[in-house]
């Protein structure tokens, strides 16, 4: 079945068309005699097709099936727009399965593919490293990450300044040679402080960011504050002299696939 996983577990979202639910024969049976008590129709096939599923040793979480709409504003076309406009990026592979006509859909949305990237723990990295590529990556320790991105390096972050949601030993993923945008997780060189990871915010209307790795430019002066998730940490201000370079991070699987 498709999005299977080891052990008989999936990871999986389902929507579902009623020709798929008749085709589940306890709820085609035992419907027609629980009709009349106004029941959920819909509500009730879903727990009969996870009751299905769940005797062929497959578990979704209690949100994964979906309901078919019944709106009439949109129906299927809506539905599929909907999947089609998810971005590319996080790699939620849309696949079509059909048995005899449009009638009998399941879209499966599968787990995004995984890659593997060398490693760098930033507690090693010491000070006076100025090339992102200069840090000391284990080729042999290997971070595995949702993120397809060729350039894309991992580091181990140390201290508490990113509790709770970033304790120490916590990987997450580098992305050399992109610009962070407002309010993304950065890993930063400064010139003065060494190797950070932190949240970047600039004021309002100030340029969009870029990597800072190609030296000073007309976008000096414009402030560039870091901000610890931990509140003992006083957020602190810097302009982009005060960098050797800023890349956006993220976790190394993200939820949900988004990037």
């Amino acid at each position: 079945m498709p999005g299977a996983r080891k052990g008989g577990q999936m990871n999986i979202s389902i929507w579902v068309s009623d020709e798929l639910y008749s085709g589940i024969e306890e709820a085609r049976t035992l419907l027609k005699a629980r009709e009349k008590r106004q029941i959920d129709r819909s509500q009730f096939v879903r727990d009969a097709l996870r009751e299905k599923l769940k005797e062929l040793g497959v578990t979704l979480p209690d949100d994964a099936i979906l309901p078919p709409d019944r709106t009439g504003k949109g129906g299927r076309k809506k539905r599929d727009a909907e999947i089609e406009s998810m971005p590319p990026e996080p790699a939620r592979n849309i696949v079509k399965y059909s048995d005899h006509s449009d009638e009998d859909t399941m879209l499966v949305a599968e787990d995004p593919p995984r890659f593997s990237v060398p490693t760098a723990a930033l507690a090693a990295a010491g000070t006076g490293i100025e090339c992102f590529d200069d840090l000391p990556f284990d080729e042999n320790d290997l971070t595995e990450t949702d993120c397809s991105y060729p350039k894309a390096r991992a580091v181990i972050i140390r201290g508490d300044s990113m509790e709770p949601d970033y304790p120490a030993g916590t990987r997450v993923i580098v992305t050399p040679g992109i610009g962070p945008d407002n309010g993304s997780l950065v890993v930063a060189n400064l010139k003065k402080g060494g190797i950070v990871f932190k949240r970047l915010y600039l004021p309002k209307g100030a340029p969009l960011m870029d990597s800072c790795e190609d030296g000073p430019s007309q976008g000096d002066t414009t402030p560039i504050e870091l901000r610890s998730l931990n509140p003992k940490y006083a957020p602190k201000r810097y302009t982009r002299r005060d960098f050797y370079w800023i890349y956006p991070a993220r976790p190394a699987i993200n939820p949900r696939g988004r990037t």
